[in-house]
C-alpha cells in the first residue's frame, strides 16, 4: 500500500457533492438555507457536504452528472453538469451547438 500526496502550486480542484448510498448529501434545505445567506459554500465544505477533488483523485472517482445518472459505485456528482468541461471550456457560449475544433 501506498500513499500518494500532490501539493504542487497551481494545482486545479473543482467542488463536488458527496455521494453516500446513492443519495447526495445536499439536500433542498441547504439550498435554501444559502439562497437565504444563513449558510455559505464554506459550509457546505466544513460540513462534508462537497468536496474538492484533484485530476488525481478525479481519476479513482465515479462522478455522476445528474441524480439520474447515480448508481451503487456513485462516489460524486457535479454541483451543475456543464462544470464537466472544465473552467475555460464553461466560458464557451453554446458549446454543444459548435464543431469542436472551435470549442478549442
Amino acid at each position: 500500500m501506498s500513499i500518494h500526496i500532490a501539493t504542487d502550486g497551481g494545482r486545479l480542484v473543482r467542488p463536488l457533492i458527496i455521494i453516500d448510498n446513492k443519495i447526495p448529501r445536499l439536500k433542498q434545505s441547504h439550498i435554501r438555507q444559502l439562497s437565504i445567506g444563513i449558510r455559505n459554500f464554506e459550509d457546505l465544505l466544513k460540513d462534508g457536504i462537497l468536496e474538492f477533488l484533484d485530476v488525481n483523485e478525479e481519476s479513482n472517482a465515479l462522478i455522476a452528472l445528474n441524480e439520474s445518472k447515480i448508481n451503487s459505485n456513485t462516489s460524486h456528482m457535479e454541483i451543475e453538469p456543464i462544470t464537466f468541461l472544465g473552467v475555460v471550456s464553461g466560458l464557451v457560449p453554446f458549446p454543444d451547438h459548435n464543431q469542436s475544433p472551435r470549442n478549442t
